[in-house]
């Protein structure tokens, strides 16, 4: 399988992973590699959420994602 670096390591490491914290940037940035999408994969679910928060002109929000047992 042929990918972009940052891609391929995402996706090979979250098998080994059961919780993944993620902070969700409300920008969309141009960008040649990105997360993938935990509230697109059925396997994951979040079990915890902050606030919005702001930096500036930036929102921001910090995930907790668990997977499914």
């Amino acid at each position: 399988q042929t990918c972009a670096l940052p891609i391929c390591i995402y996706a090979q490491m979250l098998p080994y992973c059961d919780v993944a914290h993620v902070t969700k940037i409300d920008f969309a940035y141009e960008a040649d590699s990105h997360f993938p999408n935990l509230d697109e994969d059925d396997e994951w679910e979040i079990t915890g959420e902050s606030d919005e928060q702001t930096y500036f002109d930036l929102e921001y929000q910090f995930v907790k994602y668990e997977r499914k047992k």
